[in-house]
């Protein structure tokens, strides 16, 4: 069993912390998030200098990124809050060179922090997906960077991965499309509503509807 999370607003390791804290024994090597992958496939690809967008909060996770206006590649690690559309014109004019790589660690709308619904980082990425004309490559949930990354890992094909989550699209119909099994589960962020919409415009729906998580087991077996 693996946690995959497009948690980014915390440190890999008070994300453990977290984990460890609801009684959930987890080593590193257990848990995926955005930052993991982006360690992983970025300085193997050589996209590991350029603009780097984080929040000072997590920066020592990307470390290994070299911070040069003059490189090849802008990484998104941030919601963007406080920013201004000033702060966002060097990412812009770095995305308008020819031959710029451009990541962002997630592309979620939104999400539930202490009751309350937060624009995520995905309406940031959008505007700045506009203004270049260009599609930013996803390293969270659902892409197929990341589970690709997870599968190969873990010796086992896509088609064998079950994923497990409260969000229909992000967390099931999208990862569906790369041959893996999706439950969703009406805890969480899960909305009626949301998962209503999502059903019609994907033309899918999950291959299972848990409560809770505690209905997983009888599912698996």
């Amino acid at each position: 069993m693996l946690f995959v999370s497009n948690t980014t607003s915390r440190l890999f390791s008070a994300l453990i912390k977290e984990i460890s804290s609801m009684g959930l024994r987890i080593e590193d090597r257990y848990l995926w998030t955005p930052q993991r992958a982006a360690d992983k496939l970025l300085p193997a690809r050589g996209h590991d200098r350029g603009i780097l967008m984080v929040p000072d909060a997590i920066r020592s996770d990307f470390s290994w990124f070299t911070e040069d206006p003059e490189g090849n590649t802008l990484l998104i690690a941030d919601e963007g809050y406080g920013m201004t559309l000033e702060d966002l014109h060097a990412p812009f004019r770095l995305l308008m060179r020819e031959m710029t790589f451009f990541y962002t660690l997630q592309k979620n709308r939104y999400f539930r922090m202490n009751g309350e619904l937060r624009l995520d980082m995905g309406p940031l990425v959008a505007a700045l997906e506009y203004a270049c004309g260009r599609d930013a490559v996803t390293l969270g949930k659902p892409s197929h960077e990341l589970f690709t990354a997870i599968a190969e890992c873990e010796g086992v094909d896509l088609s064998k991965i079950i994923m497990v989550g409260d969000d229909i699209e992000f967390d099931v119909l999208l990862q569906m499309k790369l041959g893996i099994t999706g439950i969703l589960v009406k805890t969480g962020k899960y909305l009626s509503s949301v998962a209503d919409q999502a059903t019609a415009r994907h033309g899918s729906r999950p291959d299972f509807i848990i409560e809770s998580i505690v209905d997983l087991p009888g599912i698996l077996l």
